[in-house]
Order: structure tokens, then sequence, then C-alpha cells
């Protein structure tokens, strides 16, 4: 900012040194001044011309000073950061070190959530096949022992007709005698 404004002062004035020649300049070609202004102004056109004034030396030292102390602040500044990005240099690899431990900790948060998932549907499965078993197993076990119950009454009827036979043979045997 510095810079730019003494850049700006030294650019008005040397603006204002030219128009103050050119106008001294006009004077001096016009052919309607008498002598007296044509000497006064040939007068201040060489003072002008031979003249470098005390205030614009001022400035171009202030500027090539504030230059200076730019250029040695611009290159504090990249010496800076060059030794802040060596600092930064093994730091930065752990944190990409952290960075990647940290994406496997979620990738194996993630795993562990479906292998559970996982997991809790076989349960369920598991849970409804034993339920489907136990039902299977106690309609088995009402038709087993109702085969026995039946079995039982057909020995029991086997039993019964063989004695029937028996004593039709019996009474066969009687009425033929």
């Amino acid at each position: 900012e510095e810079i730019a404004k003494v850049l700006r002062e030294i650019e008005d004035a040397e603006m204002k040194r030219q128009k103050v020649i050119e106008q001294l300049e006009i004077i001096l070609d016009d052919p309607s001044t008498n002598k007296v202004s044509k000497g006064k102004a040939a007068h201040e056109l060489a003072q002008m011309r031979n003249q470098d004034t005390l205030d614009q030396q001022k400035r171009k030292l202030t500027q090539q000073a504030l230059l200076r102390k730019q250029e040695k602040v611009t290159r504090l500044s990249k010496e800076a950061r060059a030794s802040k990005e060596r600092a930064l240099r093994p730091y930065l690899k752990e944190k990409e070190e952290a960075d990647e431990a940290l994406r496997l900790v979620i990738e194996k948060q993630e795993a562990h959530g479906l292998l559970k998932e996982a997991v809790d549907k076989m349960n369920s499965a598991a849970q409804s096949a034993k339920k489907n078993y136990t039902k299977q197993f106690l309609a088995v076990s009402k038709k087993r022992t109702a085969v026995t119950a039946t079995r039982r009454n057909v020995q029991k009827a086997r039993q019964d007709a063989s004695e029937a036979r028996k004593r039709a043979n019996l009474t066969r045997l009687a009425l033929r005698v």
C-alpha cells in the first residue's frame, strides 16, 4: 500500500511538472505573446528542465527504500513458509496415517455392523426353524400316539377275532358231536 501511494505521488508530481512545461512551451510558441512574457517563460522552462526537485528525490528514495523493505519482507515470508512446510511435513505424514487408520476403523465398524445384522438374521431364521421343527415334532408325536392307539385297537380286534374263531370252532365241534 505504501509503495503504491508513493508511486501515485511521484506520478502526480511528474504530471503537474509536465503540464507546467507544456504551458510554458505554448507561451513560447505563441507569436502574440510579448517578449517579456516569452523571456519569463523561457527562463522558467529552463529552470523546470534543469531542476530535479528535492521533493521528487525524496519520493524516489522513499520508494526505493520501501521497495527494498518489501523485497526483504517477501523473502522472509517465503523462507518462513518453506520452514513451516518443512516443520509440518512429519506431522502431515502422521495425519495421513491417522486418517487411514480412522478409515480402516470405520470400515471395520461397518463390516461389524453388517456381520451383526447377518448373525441376527441367522438367529431369527434358526428360531423360526426351531419353532417349525417343534410344531412338526408335536404333530408327528400326535400321529404316532394315534397310530399306537390304532395298533392296540387292531391287536385287540385281532385277539377278539381270534377268540371269536376259537368259540366258533368250539361251537361247531360241539354241534357236530
